[in-house]
């Protein structure tokens, strides 16, 4: 098991928030000197509109640690059910433990 968050982690999380939803630009930061990792989709509502914050993600060190693998990680992101509360949520930060 990793002891720490490894960039891999943040790739796999931000590949799948932009499969999850289209046409979104995401981008992550870590927080806390390594215990939590931000990630932030933009995009837009609509092709008429600008781009904003659609959705936030807020990944905290001990649910990646549970995760050794890239299989394990998307497993426990399809199962945490990520893109259901993002939606609900908007623009609000999501928090995943």
């Amino acid at each position: 098991m990793p002891e720490r968050i490894e960039i891999w982690m943040m790739d796999e999380v931000k590949k799948y928030i932009e499969g999850e939803f289209l046409e979104t630009r995401v981008e992550y930061f870590p927080r806390g000197n390594g215990t939590a990792v931000l990630f932030r989709a933009e995009g837009r509502p609509s092709h008429t509109e600008p781009r904003k914050v659609l959705h936030q993600l807020w990944v905290d060190k001990s649910f990646f640690l549970r995760c050794a693998d890239r299989t394990s990680l998307q497993a426990a992101l399809d199962g945490a059910d990520i893109k259901m509360s993002m939606k609900k949520a908007g623009d609000k930060i999501v928090e995943l433990h």
